[in-house]
């Protein structure tokens, strides 16, 4: 069991599971910064050892902590392991490419879109300042 904690990918994913909530293995491989086959493959070792626990809800496949004895293992070893439980991230859900992300649709005025949002910076850059007019 211990050799199936030590990989720092499945270690991240046991601690998001800690807090009790199922995850995908998206979800977990997001987490873990790992692509999704691979945490598959480290999902799949976890079950093996019984600290996962996996149920399928129509389409998709949820893992969870086997049970409050794997908690209580896994709380052990980090103590033992003299570490703090491993921090992990939210998963972020939306695009995940950052050109994606820079296109994605925001609150701005008009015009809209990369080039006015260059133009703009290259006036801010320059010192030009401009003052709102409000209609009426």
């Amino acid at each position: 069991m211990a050799a199936a904690m030590g990989e720092p990918a499945r270690a991240a994913m046991l601690a998001a599971l800690m807090d009790g909530r199922a995850m995908t293995a998206t979800e977990l491989a997001r987490v873990a910064g790992i692509a999704p086959p691979t945490a598959s493959g480290h999902l799949a070792r976890l079950v093996a050892a019984r600290l996962v626990a996996a149920e399928r809800h129509g389409r998709h496949r949820y893992h969870r902590l086997a049970g409050p004895e794997a908690a209580r293992l896994i709380e052990s070893m980090m103590q033992m392991a003299g570490a703090a439980p491993v921090p992990h991230a939210v998963p972020r859900f939306g695009p995940r490419d950052a050109a994606l992300r820079r296109r994605a649709p925001a609150t701005t005025i008009w015009p809209a879109g990369s080039a006015s949002a260059l133009r703009m910076r290259w006036w801010r850059a320059a010192g030009w300042r401009w003052k709102a007019r409000l209609p009426g």
